[in-house]
């Protein structure tokens, strides 16, 4: 028995050796995958850093970007305004048009009444130079007539 006890003994010290061997084995793994952890963590590490700067970029760059494109907007709206503004003053220049051109048109017809009124005026005027010029060519006939005549009337008495 003392055999089977020094042999039982001999196993078990044999496998308590083997467990402290095994342990020492795990605890090596362990600090080989507690290394590898911490590589894995500082590339992990180092990506999300490089992944940080390229989302910042990406950041940056949006934000200037909506930036431009507020300044874009802004410059489209001054400038609609600005067509506004030229729209209104071609409107305002065309009613101005349109009422000087009806002036105008107004007083041409004026004129033209006036000219025509004118030109009556000148014709009535005309026509009576025209009878004055004939009563003053019969008067002058009659006066120079008129000696002849009282000559002719006075011999017309005298023979009688």
């Amino acid at each position: 028995m003392k055999e089977k006890l020094d042999e039982g003994m001999a196993t078990l010290h044999d496998s308590y050796d083997n467990l402290g061997q095994q342990i020492i084995n795990f605890r090596n793994e362990a600090v080989e995958i507690e290394k590898e952890i911490v590589k894995v963590g500082d590339a992990m590490s180092s990506k999300m850093k490089t992944l940080q700067v390229k989302a910042d970029d990406i950041g940056n760059l949006a934000g200037e970007s909506l930036h431009k494109h507020k300044k874009l907007l802004d410059g489209q709206s001054v400038a609609l305004e600005g067509l506004e503004t030229i729209r209104k003053f071609q409107s305002q220049a065309i009613e101005e048009s349109r009422n000087t051109l009806q002036d105008l048109a107004e007083f041409g017809q004026r004129q033209q009444e006036e000219l025509l009124h004118r030109q009556q005026q000148l014709q009535s005027a005309h026509d009576d130079l025209v009878e004055n010029s004939k009563t003053m060519l019969a008067a002058q006939v009659s006066v120079s007539l008129s000696p002849i005549i009282l000559t002719f009337e006075c011999l017309l008495m005298l023979l009688s």
